[in-house]
Formats: C-alpha cells, sequence, structure tokens
C-alpha cells in the first residue's frame, strides 16, 4: 500500500504509528459492503464499532482531527472511516468501487498496489454473506511499514 504521506500526514502518521505499535495485528474484517468495500481496523473492540486513534496524536486520547479532503474514492483507495468532523479512529476501508458517496465523509489517505487490489477483489466477490458479514474470518496478521528507496515513499 501506498500512503499520501505529503497531503495527509497526520492520518499517516496516525495509521503508520497502529501499525509500528502492531494495534492492528489479529483484527478482524468485520464487514464486506458489497460494491464498497472491506471494513477492518477496530482495535478496541474487533467488532466494527469502534477503535481509536494513536495515544501520541490525540488531544482527546481517543479521536484524531480530521485533514482536508484530497483523495476520491475509488478502487484500491484505503480510507479512514469517521463518524463525523474529528472523529476518526483507528477503523478503516479498502473501495472497491467506485465510492463517491464516500468523497468528504471518509479520508482516503493510500491506495494499494495493484497486484493487492486484484486479490481484494477475488475476495469480495466469494468471501461474504448477502448482509456483508465475511464467510470466512478473515485479519490482519501483521503489518508494518517498508521504505521503497527507488521511488522514495512509505509502503505499509
Amino acid at each position: 500500500m501506498e500512503l499520501a504521506t505529503a497531503a495527509l500526514p497526520l492520518t499517516t502518521t496516525n495509521f503508520k504509528l497502529l501499525c509500528e505499535d502492531g494495534l492492528y495485528n489479529d483484527t478482524i474484517v468485520h464487514r464486506i459492503q458489497k460494491d464498497v468495500g472491506f471494513c477492518m481496523g477496530d482495535i478496541d473492540q474487533m467488532k466494527g464499532k469502534g477503535g481509536y486513534c494513536h495515544s501520541s496524536l490525540s488531544k482527546t486520547g481517543k479521536l484524531l482531527e480530521t485533514e482536508p479532503t484530497v483523495v476520491t474514492h475509488m478502487p484500491g483507495i484505503v480510507t479512514m472511516m469517521s463518524a463525523g468532523v474529528d472523529k476518526i479512529d483507528s477503523r478503516f476501508m479498502i473501495v472497491t468501487k467506485e465510492s463517491p458517496q464516500l468523497d468528504g465523509r471518509f479520508l482516503g489517505f493510500g491506495r494499494l498496489l495493484p497486484e493487492s487490489l486484484e486479490t481484494v477483489l477475488k475476495l469480495e466477490s466469494t468471501q461474504r454473506t448477502i448482509r456483508g458479514t465475511p464467510i470466512a474470518k478473515m485479519k490482519i496478521v501483521s503489518c508494518g511499514l517498508l521504505i521503497d528507496d527507488d521511488e522514495e515513499q512509505e509502503v505499509a
């Protein structure tokens, strides 16, 4: 995944710190919304009901300030889910279809590499119930940060 670090420093730093500290490890995909995307990242309840941002970034201890929207929600975009202005936590979505209804509501901060998007699209069509519950348990086993020296960009 490539991160929009220059455009969204607070959001991408939050995501990177949550990854580096292992807070996403063993969290589940709690919903697969048909024609929208995969919902995950609830590091609090593991049910999709909540989460919190990295403690070093929040003034309130749980929620992050909202940065300006700069990314359109199209396939492969990774977006922070938000309950409203200045209510970004750890939950995020991998977008699988063009989703203009998310623009201005959720905050796109990165994108999947093409080979990863291909895998996600295959899973979307075969691994969900009618109500969006994953058929099989899907989880983030581990995550971290790589620096791509050739392109001078951060990849999570």
